[in-house]
């Protein structure tokens, strides 16, 4: 993964928090608005224990000049509560594969560096006082090892065959026993 690609999660956070903020100041807008009308009354249960309650009413007075501006803003935080809703959606893929990625990296400190950064969202000075033993400069220059040395892995793992296809020769891929017992059932051979 690259850096950009590690940091889609508290990208997404952000952009998530930016639209909550936009939610709150329609509804405060809304509520605002001098066609928003709401009351209450008190009342009690039809049947025991008849204890007495306060009932919160609303709605909005019909024949306002703002009518058509309350309309809008009910739009507007109708599309801005689905937006927040996809973006949370993606946040949720996004953690999925933070995390795999981050279960998949041998390195125990490594999987902590790149958890309290990428996850929890640290600066790197409270990464290196979480683990503790280490500054802030050791920490980036260990992540910053890690990422090219994954660089590196993907580069020499990834080789390309003459007609484009990629991964062409890589040992993990290849299975000759399972080539063999395959030939020896439908006796062709899988390419």
């Amino acid at each position: 993964m690259t850096v950009k690609e590690l940091s889609r999660l508290k990208d997404l956070n952000s952009e998530i928090d930016l639209l909550e903020e936009q939610k709150d100041d329609i509804h405060y807008a809304l509520q605002k608005m001098p066609a928003n009308y709401a009351t209450s009354v008190t009342g009690s249960l039809v049947d025991a224990p008849y204890t007495q309650h306060t009932i919160r009413i609303g709605g909005v007075i019909v024949g306002t000049a703002d009518m058509e501006s309350y309309a809008e803003k009910r739009r507007e935080l109708k599309e801005i509560k689905a937006l927040i809703e996809l973006r949370q959606q993606e946040c949720f893929i996004e953690y999925t594969k933070l995390i795999r990625f981050i279960n998949g990296v041998g390195d125990s400190l490594m999987r902590q560096i790149l958890t309290l950064r990428f996850v929890n969202n640290l600066p790197w000075v409270q990464v290196a006082a979480s683990i503790g033993g280490n500054t802030e400069a050791s920490v980036k220059m260990a992540f910053k090892r890690y990422l090219e040395s994954e660089r590196n892995q993907n580069e020499t793992d990834t080789i390309q065959h003459p007609n484009g296809a990629s991964n062409y020769g890589r040992e993990q891929d290849a299975d000759p026993a399972g080539d063999i017992a395959l030939r020896e059932h439908t006796g062709k051979i899988r390419l």
